[in-house]
């Protein structure tokens, strides 16, 4: 991983400091259900602190719904 500028600011300046980080915010988490298809996603991706659980929630619907319908990633 490339050293961002702001790396230890708003996310882990450490890679296995941010791969722990986004495990947890996977893990935290809630489902949402989202009735019909899934066209597109677009989620939060600056100040992980802020942002990084929102993100978490449109991932695991996207997980969710690629798993469950059949529907090429």
């Amino acid at each position: 991983m490339s050293y961002q500028s702001v790396a230890g600011q708003f996310f882990p300046e450490n890679e296995v400091e941010q791969q722990k980080m986004v495990r947890e915010f996977l893990k935290a988490a809630k489902e949402v259900k989202v009735p019909g298809e899934i066209k597109g996603l677009v989620v939060p991706h600056a100040g992980w602190v802020y942002s990084g659980i929102v993100a978490a929630v449109g991932y695991k619907i996207l997980d969710k719904f690629y798993s469950s319908s059949g529907a090429k990633r």
